[in-house]
């Protein structure tokens, strides 16, 4: 399998990834997104001394993290119940 380089988006996802605000990867289906962040970044972060343990790879169309999906969050942070 031949891979792409994706030095761009690796050096802008580097060069933002300490200022605090949450990264949002956008792109057509199959364009590369995940293997982006689940290879190539990871990859980055552990080739810079980032533990495997510290790093939390999350697949929200994955069934099984249904929990951390935004639109239930979203209706238990507002839903009645959850408000003292």
């Amino acid at each position: 399998m031949k891979t792409i380089k994706r030095d761009l988006y690796l050096d802008q996802l580097i060069n933002k990834m300490s200022n605090g605000l949450i990264k949002i990867i956008t792109g057509i289906r199959r364009s590369g997104k995940s293997y982006l962040l689940f290879n190539i970044f990871k990859n980055y972060l552990l080739e810079n001394g980032v533990k495997e343990e510290n790093i939390i790879n999350l697949s929200l169309d994955d069934d099984r993290n249904v929990m951390f999906s935004a639109t239930i969050c979203v209706d238990f942070l507002f839903s009645p119940s959850s408000v003292s």
